[in-house]
C-alpha cells in the first residue's frame, strides 16, 4: 500500500535506531511510493544528526513487466562503510534535498508536501 510509518522516518526514531546499530552499522529504509515523495522529508530529518546517506534503486529487467522497483535509502553515521556497502550499487545518488522541507517529527507530520500530485491527477496542479 502507499501507507507511510511516519513514525519511522522522524529524528526522534533516528534517535532510537543509532544506539541500536553498531557504530559501523547500516540502516535500510523502503521509500518506495507511487503518490509520495519521501527523499526531503527524509533528508530533512537526517541532516545534521551525523547520519550519511544515499539513495538505491532496484529496477527490475525490461522483460519483466510483472515487477516493478524499488526505491531504498542507506544510512550510516560511518561514511565508509556506507560507501562500501553502496558501493556494489552503483555508490547510490545522494538523497533530494528541497529548501524549506522540515522534518515530520512525533509532534508534527503532514503528508501534503510530500504528496506526487501529478501521479494522484494525472498532470501537475
Amino acid at each position: 500500500s502507499d501507507a507511510i510509518p511516519l513514525h519511522f522516518l522522524t529524528p526522534e526514531a533516528l534517535g532510537v535506531y543509532q544506539p541500536a546499530l553498531p557504530p559501523e552499522g547500516v540502516l535500510l529504509l523502503h521509500i518506495s511510493k507511487r503518490y509520495f515523495e519521501l527523499e526531503p522529508q527524509l533528508d530533512a530529518a537526517l541532516r545534521g544528526s551525523g547520519w550519511h546517506a544515499r539513495v538505491l534503486t532496484d529496477n527490475p529487467p525490461a522483460r519483466n513487466d510483472a515487477l516493478t522497483g524499488s526505491v531504498w535509502i542507506a544510512a550510516s553515521r560511518d561514511p565508509q562503510q556506507l560507501a562500501r556497502v553502496v558501493a556494489g550499487r552503483g555508490a547510490g545518488k545522494p538523497l533530494k534535498s528541497e529548501p524549506g522541507v522540515a522534518p515530520w517529527t512525533d509532534e508534527h507530520a503532514s503528508i501534503l508536501p510530500a504528496l506526487r500530485w501529478a501521479n494522484v491527477f494525472g498532470r501537475p496542479l
